[in-house]
């Protein structure tokens, strides 16, 4: 048994067990990286573009009350310039409930949906590559000028990126699996939500389906 499985690790064809320690492993590296690029947002303020919006929001309380989210969602929904993401406004209303005017809580938050967005694509990748690469492009949306996204409070993409990165993980997964399109439907719950927090990725949703 030694021998055959020493043979097989020598071929590259790794035990079921050494293969989720790997992207366990992978996975811990790639979250610790975002850790070091993301920590030093957790000690910003609000900024004097766009966070007032934030401010505004939530008036002279500490944080929005309980009782006056439902009445701002429908509120801030109803945009007179044509746009509508509901789904973007009641994840800024929740927010504004739970954090309040402490910026280090809605900083925290988006390193959490940055860290889902990350897991999502590390996990799929991990279907199709080995999990150093898997974690390296995973990365990747964390770079460059897409990196205001999370590094910033006011409109962003914040929220749609984690709901689609979901969406494809749920799509590779299934296809991997071979499962029917009909058993997709949670992914597909996942892009008309992506779509109703930014509108753009209204066409993103068809072309995964």
């Amino acid at each position: 048994t030694l021998t055959t499985s020493l043979g097989l690790f020598a071929r590259g064809v790794r035990p079921a067990w050494q293969r989720r320690l790997a992207v366990l492993l992978g996975l811990l590296a790639s979250l610790a990286a975002l850790g070091r690029m993301l920590g030093p947002s957790l000690s910003g303020s609000f900024g004097i573009i766009d966070d007032h919006e934030i401010l505004d929001m939530i008036g002279r309380h500490p944080r929005l009350p309980a009782s006056e989210i439902l009445s701002t969602i429908a509120e801030r929904s109803n945009e007179s310039v044509g746009r509508f993401r509901p789904a973007y406004w009641v994840g800024r209303t929740i927010e504004a409930a739970v954090a309040g005017q402490n910026p280090t809580w809605w900083y925290a938050d988006r390193f959490a949906l940055a860290a889902i967005t990350l897991a999502a694509i590390y996990l799929a990748l991990c279907h199709v590559a080995p999990p150093p690469v898997a974690a390296v492009v995973a990365l990747l949306p964390f770079t460059g000028l897409q990196f205001e996204t999370w590094t910033r409070l006011g409109p962003s993409e914040a929220y749609a990126v984690p709901l689609l990165c979901l969406a494809v993980l749920l799509v590779v997964r299934a296809t991997t699996r071979g499962e029917p399109p009909a058993r997709m439907w949670p992914a597909y719950v996942l892009l008309a939500l992506a779509a109703l927090a930014k509108e753009n990725f209204l066409f993103v949703g068809p072309l995964l389906v």
